[in-house]
């Protein structure tokens, strides 16, 4: 096949496309998390959250699972990479999309587990 007929790697698309949807996802959780505290905060000042309410639980979900769809959207990148005869600019971009929202995501984990332990002197 000549170098100027190749076209993207319709895989490749997808991956970058699933990086992008757990960005946004991940966004969308944040902004949601940080209004509804803030709107707690203006309601009741004096009252703890309540850590098993419906609304936190879903948030919850929602920012698990972009992780959750970053390790998938991996998956299919590293598909994408390994094809011969397409090109792998998007394949590319969604892994390295994708495997710095899982790496984002598990330093995170480490550092709410050592905060949460004590070790890091908070």
């Amino acid at each position: 096949m000549p170098p100027d007929s190749k076209k993207h790697s319709r895989i490749g698309i997808a991956s970058f496309g699933i990086g992008i949807l757990a960005v946004l996802t991940i966004c969308l959780a944040i902004l949601l998390v940080f209004g509804y505290g803030i709107s707690m905060a203006v309601q009741n000042p004096d009252v703890q959250v309540d850590q098993n309410s419906p609304i936190i639980l879903a948030l919850l979900l929602l920012i698990f699972t972009s992780p959750v769809l970053s390790l998938v959207g991996v998956g299919v990148g590293i598909g994408a990479v390994m094809q011969k005869y397409d090109k792998k600019l998007f394949g590319i971009l969604g892994l390295v999309l994708n495997l710095m929202i899982v790496l984002v995501f598990c330093v995170l984990v480490v550092i709410g587990m050592a905060g949460q332990s004590g070790s890091l002197g908070l």
